[in-house]
């Protein structure tokens, strides 16, 4: 047990290495969405550098390197650098559960998309082509979305998310997306073109739509899934509100979904 607790205190027997297949995107959302922005840049990961099946058994990590010590340990509220502190924790872990979008939206740059959504299909994108998917949640959530891609070597994979759609940087009602566009904070992916490829962005994304922009070269793309991983904290309820507003109800649900 002491020998486990050691490695998990990240003794010399850990590795480490520099993954070069991010950089930041999407580093002006307040700028383009006219509002203040309470989020960090969005992930642009480039397939073809990232060090795929590092986290598999039986995975080659000869090339990695040994961590430096940066600081010493010290107990939680000493001294005033309080850098890398860890605390032991008294609350339960965040969950996560696999969540399927609801419908598409809109759909252009291609005829049919296969009710990919619901897992039991793939959606091939043709070669030389660009497609454009608006994926409607159906509700507002919170979730790390999980894209699943084979082939297309060479593409790109924009994908936007956004609680609302805008027309002249109105929102309206979100239910009504005639003649509105998508404006949000965004990732993207360029795949490797090899088979089962999964994108993930490092944090979670806030979100009712969600919008992928695909510009593939000579090999088609393949999106073999695409599904959100709800994340939150596992509240239960003990409480309850009711009112003769009704609409304060959706506020409510709309809360609860979100709290994370």
């Amino acid at each position: 047990m002491e020998q486990c607790q050691c490695f998990r205190n990240t003794n010399s027997g850990w590795k480490v290495i520099q993954n070069k297949a991010y950089s930041p995107c999407s580093v002006d959302n307040g700028e383009r969405l006219k509002t203040y922005m309470v989020i960090g840049p969005g992930d642009e990961v480039m397939g073809g550098r990232y060090p795929w099946g590092w986290e598999m058994p039986g995975y080659n990590a000869a090339n990695w390197l040994k961590p430096i010590q940066v600081a010493n340990p010290v107990t939680v509220g000493y001294g005033t650098d309080n850098q890398w502190t860890l605390a032991p924790r008294n609350i339960p872990l965040i969950t996560e559960k696999q969540q399927r979008f609801g419908k598409i939206a809109r759909l252009s740059g291609l005829k049919n998309s296969n009710n990919f959504l619901h897992g039991k299909a793939s959606l091939t994108i043709p070669a030389n082509s660009n497609v454009s998917i608006l994926i409607d949640q159906n509700f507002n959530t919170v979730a790390y979305p999980e894209l699943i891609l084979s082939k297309g070597k060479g593409s790109s994979v924009k994908v936007t998310y956004a609680e609302a759609l805008f027309k002249n940087g109105i929102k309206g009602n979100r239910n009504d997306i005639a003649g509105k566009e998508i404006v949000g904070n965004f990732d993207i992916f360029h795949p490797d073109g090899e088979y089962k490829r999964l994108f993930r962005p490092l944090w979670l994304r806030t979100y009712r739509f969600v919008q992928l922009d695909i510009i593939t070269k000579a090999q088609p793309l393949v999106i073999n899934d695409f599904y959100g991983m709800q994340s939150g904290y596992p509240f239960k309820a003990v409480a309850s509100f009711t009112s003769n507003d009704e609409s304060l109800q959706d506020i409510w649900n709309v809360g609860w979904r979100t709290a994370a």
